[in-house]
């Protein structure tokens, strides 16, 4: 009796640890994961299964008290789109676009429409391979400890999601850290002295009380890419140009800061791009860094600025696609005047301030 009790305890044990792991249970069951408030940053991961329908069990996660943002990345196939087709904090639903139709809408929101928003009142954007979503995107959204509960979509059906969940601490983190990479076959840039461009850069962030720090300057020699061509819209591939370009900045820089790389050309009228709006804030995401034209120091330290600030989830204050969509950036006290950083200008307003504060990838130190 003693050893089956044993055995049964054993059996129930590598379950519960397959559950966490890789989602085994029944399909018609939701996947759970609750925590009581991780080490600020710490990511919480998992994997689930887009079903027929093309949607996701229903996800679980408390929000630990004190918590300043919720990130939500999911990263699955590099020819899919991916969107919360639910998303539900406090028992409230955020998302009030019918889910399954939803699903089914994505694949015109990013190739016909060009404007990759899918439909619903939460603003979000899709891209392909991984999806990046930051909550609160406008400083009037409520955050509070409590259960979330969200829903992956996908724009097609039966396929793995990994999931990551970054529930960082609201305790004054004010440092985002940089890494600076030289993209170029005849330009170099002294790798022991702080950047010029660097002054104006820090100017416009200081308006949010963040501090810049540089933890390295590389060159990547020999890459092909000094001088990328096109740029896709709405945004390449995994398997674009940029995205190998990440893959090279990670083999030559091992800090966890945000990459920037400087390269020598750009498409006509581009003087920069970030991989996401808002950009996953992970090390190991083909999606994970800002590329810049060279330019000079001032001009270069505010399109850096601006590009950040995308990455960090900001988006242009409006937008005029070329199906006719427009896009609005969901802050009140934006208006789209030339003197705003995600317009023409160098200037903050008090919503971006606090959305930009929101970001995981900010530091104490």
């Amino acid at each position: 009796m003693r050893r089956s009790l044993t055995r049964f305890a054993l059996g129930l044990w590598l379950c519960l640890a397959s559950l966490l792991a890789t989602d085994c249970a029944p399909r018609s069951r939701p996947v759970q994961l609750h925590t009581t408030g991780p080490p600020s940053g710490s990511p919480l991961r998992f994997r689930v299964r887009v079903g027929e329908d093309r949607l996701s069990p229903v996800i679980k996660v408390a929000v630990p008290a004190h918590s300043r943002s919720i990130t939500i990345v999911a990263e699955g196939a590099p020819d899919v789109l991916y969107a919360l087709a639910s998303f539900k904090l406090g028992g409230v639903e955020l998302q009030d676009f019918p889910q399954q139709a939803l699903a089914e809408k994505l694949y015109a929101a990013y190739f016909v429409e060009g404007s990759a928003q899918p439909p619903g009142s939460l603003l979000q954007f899709s891209r392909l391979g991984t999806f990046t979503f930051l909550y609160p995107y406008a400083p009037e959204q409520p955050l509070f400890a409590g259960p979330l509960e969200f829903r992956i979509a996908a724009s097609r059906a039966e396929g793995d999601v990994d999931i990551t969940v970054l529930l960082p601490e609201d305790d004054g983190a004010s440092v985002l850290h940089l890494n600076l990479l030289v993209v170029s076959e005849e330009h170099d840039l002294p790798l022991d002295a702080p950047p010029a461009f660097l002054p104006t850069a820090q100017a416009i962030f200081a308006q949010a009380g963040i501090s810049l720090r540089i933890d390295a300057i590389a060159a990547l020699r020999d890459s092909g890419l000094s001088a990328v061509a096109t740029l896709s819209l709405p945004w390449e591939s995994p398997s674009g140009p940029l995205s190998h370009l990440t893959r090279l900045g990670q083999k030559r820089v091992e800090s966890a800061g945000l990459p920037i790389y400087l390269v020598d050309a750009l498409p006509r009228g581009s003087d920069g791009t970030s991989l996401g709006r808002p950009g996953p804030p992970l090390r190991q995401s083909p999606f994970f860094g800002v590329v810049l034209r060279r330019a000079e120091p001032q001009a270069l330290g505010r399109t850096l600025s601006h590009e950040v600030a995308h990455f960090l989830g900001l988006r242009h204050v409006r937008t005029v696609t070329a199906s006719g969509a427009v896009l609005t950036d969901g802050i009140a006290d934006t208006e789209p005047a030339g003197d705003n950083l995600m317009e023409h200008g160098d200037r903050l307003s008090s919503g971006q301030i606090k959305v930009l504060r929101r970001s995981p990838l900010l530091t104490l130190h």
